[in-house]
């Protein structure tokens, strides 16, 4: 445990120790203690407001790519993993195979094909280029229909239809309150996959005003090399911090949703 805690704690606290620096303090001054001045706010500033403002458009982009995308995700990866737990269809052995081989296959395999693809369509260099691959997410709807198996008893659901509800009232009232906990894990993953997307924009992306966050910051730290070089280790570094407060944020929200155990006792024996 100490050891994770460790290899946990130390990026991220030499992250923020060094955000607080200028630029010469950060060759200057041991990695984990504090320069001579305090430059958190300064170095925010100007991280803000470097070339008009680039990386908050960046972070627009990178927000719109996270809610369109992993948004879009989570609702088709709920919406067939369900339909693959709970409903029996021809086919459902083949398309468990094609899911589980799916889940196989690293992303990085097929950002090539992708590209490919999308530059005989005309989508590359558009925001489309990033949301479209990333509404699809096979380990999320693996997740969902295995948690849905339990999660959701089959009592449940026969009980509502002989209510005379509809499977549309039935999904939205029941089903989704008890799979909600699945929902928010799925979330999770899609939203972290999603912000700390790299290689996919890098291929697919030629225009800085439709950067995110990981590939703006990483084309500023590359204006430390070359002839006419621009080094800002001091924003790349502030930018950083600031990319990473929002998925904290959405983990200290989503957490009290991330329960289990919600439809105990729905069903007696």
């Amino acid at each position: 445990m100490a050891v994770f805690v460790i290899y946990s704690i130390v990026p991220l606290l030499w992250l923020i120790i060094n955000a607080t620096k200028s630029q010469d303090d950060l060759f200057s001054s041991f990695g984990l203690w504090f320069g001579k001045d305090f430059n958190l706010f300064q170095n925010i500033y100007e991280t803000l407001t470097y070339r008009d403002g680039i990386f908050i458009q960046w972070f627009g982009n990178t927000l719109m790519y996270v809610v369109v995308g992993a948004g879009g995700a989570t609702l088709l990866a709920t919406l067939a993993g369900y339909g693959m737990a709970k409903f029996n269809f021809p086919g459902r052995k083949a398309v468990f195979a094609v899911v589980l081989g799916a889940v196989a296959i690293p992303g990085t395999a097929l950002a090539v094909p992708t590209f490919l693809m999308f530059s005989q369509l005309g989508l590359t260099n558009t925001p489309w280029a990033v949301i479209l691959p990333s509404l699809i997410s096979p380990f999320g709807l693996y997740l969902v229909w295995t948690y849905a198996v339990d999660a959701v008893p089959t009592e449940v659901l026969e009980a509502a239809r002989m209510d005379g509800a509809s499977e549309f009232r039935t999904f939205f009232t029941i089903s989704l309150r008890l799979l909600m906990p699945g929902i928010v894990t799925v979330l999770l993953f899609a939203v972290v996959a999603t912000w700390n997307n790299y290689f996919l924009p890098l291929i697919m992306l030629s225009e800085p005003t439709w950067y995110p966050l990981t590939v703006g910051l990483s084309q500023w730290s590359a204006q430390a090399t070359g002839v006419a070089a621009q080094p800002i280790y001091n924003l790349v570094i502030t930018g950083a911090l600031l990319t990473i407060v929002p998925i904290v944020v959405a983990f200290l929200f989503l957490q009290r949703f991330w329960q289990s155990g919600l439809s105990a006792g729905s069903v007696k024996a």
